[in-house]
């Protein structure tokens, strides 16, 4: 499985009032694993490689209200991260990213509210689970198409319901001082140490936890530290500049300077952030 934190950094200023950031940071590991039967119950690791915090990018076409054609008026990411089955949450995100590359409106419609994404996203996820019988579950951000300025996006928590027998979604308010969602692997350790660490630094930084996990490199939770940022209507990979550079995911999976898969001919593969 893995381990996924996310939570929006704040920051002490000028007589103790705490200022927000207009982004939600993401922090996971990088192994899938599966459980093998063999000589008893144990960790069997498939990768130490993998990709849990995946941008899923969307285009909205207006159809002309004269005449055929459209033009583009809108796009944006939303941000796929992953815990589980990675067999459904990967044909889950293959179907999405293939049906929002290009999503049309009549002339004079209004945008549809972000929910709907998270709708479809779950409707997909749930066909997928029962078909495969394998659960996954997911950290979903993005902000409502209509809002603008600098404010963080929201952020929603899908799961499958046993019961229910479809993938639900929740809201995650991260507004509150110590607030933080955490899926996959050692949520209730995991949790009580975000907490013990929010409640003694309101500036506490949670990848430390996952490095640390990494570092132990046994059972579901080692590879790499993966690191992402959701911002309005974007979602970006980061390289982890201020953490152990052998735990780095870029260079973990030949993405430096050097590596392998640092060029596609003659473009680099870097993250895009806007403004620089």
């Amino acid at each position: 499985m893995t381990s996924i934190i996310v939570w929006q950094p704040r920051e002490t200023i000028f007589k103790g009032s705490v200022s927000l950031s207009q982004q939600l940071n993401i922090v996971a590991d990088s192994r899938i694993s599966s459980t093998s039967q063999i000589q008893g119950t144990s960790t069997r690791i498939l990768s130490d490689r993998a990709a849990k915090l995946l941008r899923l990018p969307f285009e909205i076409f207006r159809d002309e209200e004269y005449g055929p054609g459209c033009g583009r008026v809108f796009q944006g990411d939303i941000g796929f991260c992953f815990a589980g089955s990675t067999l459904s949450a990967s044909l889950t995100y293959s179907l999405c990213a293939s049906a929002f590359q290009s999503l049309r409106i009549n002339y004079d419609e209004e945008f549809p509210e972000f929910e709907e994404f998270i709708r479809f996203i779950c409707t997909a996820a749930t066909s997928y689970i029962k078909e495969v019988q394998s659960p996954f579950e997911a950290f979903l951000t993005g902000s409502e198409l209509s809002k603008k300025g600098s404010s963080a996006p929201n952020c929603y928590k899908i799961e499958f319901n046993p019961i229910t027998s479809i993938v639900e979604y929740t809201k995650i308010n991260l507004d509150p001082n110590g607030s933080f969602g955490v899926i996959g692997s050692n949520k209730v350790s995991i949790s009580k140490e975000l907490s013990d660490g929010f409640e003694g630094n309101i500036e506490f930084d949670p990848r430390e936890i996952v490095l640390e996990k990494v570092k132990e490199n046994s059972g579901p939770i080692g590879g790499a530290i993966q690191r992402a940022q959701a911002r309005l209507h974007g979602f970006i990979l980061l390289p982890n500049h201020t953490l152990d550079t052998s735990t780095d995911f870029k260079q973990f999976v030949g993405m430096g300077p050097k590596g392998s898969l640092s060029r596609v001919g003659n473009l680099r593969v870097e993250p895009y952030i806007q403004g620089y």
